[in-house]
Parts: structure tokens; sequence; C-alpha cells
């Protein structure tokens, strides 16, 4: 499941995966492709996206209030937009 553009929740019989998108580097290989790294992993999903929402929270350095509520309502439109399309 995307959120967004940047990270990718995935699951298996134990665990929800989170991964975040990145841009292979000029001298890689892959230069300029976009790969998925492996980040973090969970017993539930509702754990995996407390830590997404707290991880991106707190990438905007809470210096503003407005660029932090811009962060949250940007992942919930992901969210639920995600949501709708399974459901």
């Amino acid at each position: 499941m995307l959120i967004g553009d940047k990270y990718k929740v995935e699951s298996d019989e134990m665990q929800y995966i989170i991964s975040a998108s990145y841009t292979a580097g000029v001298n890689s290989k892959l230069a300029g492709q976009v790969l998925w790294k492996t980040v973090a992993y969970f017993k539930t999903l509702s754990e995996a996206i407390k830590w997404l929402v707290d991880r991106e929270i707190r990438g905007t350095g809470l210096v503003d209030l407005l660029e932090v509520n811009k962060k949250i309502e940007v992942l919930k439109r992901d969210l639920i937009k995600q949501y709708k399309e399974v459901n």
C-alpha cells in the first residue's frame, strides 16, 4: 500500500514493513531510478501508521505549527485516499 509517493506499507505473516523511496545516486548502476529501502518493522498496522505520522511530524523540525498542521493534513489525505481505494 503506497502512502503518498514517499512511503509504502507491506506485510507478511509476521509483521508490517515500512519502506521509504529514494533516488539512486549518480555513481550507482541504477542512477536516477526510484528505489525502496526498508526503514521499520511493526507488529500492528496501527503501530506502523503512528510511527509514520510521528516521523513526518518530527521531520518538520516542529518549528512552525502551520507547517506541522500542513504535514498532518497531507498524511490524512494520503491515508484516506488509500483506505478508499482498498474499500
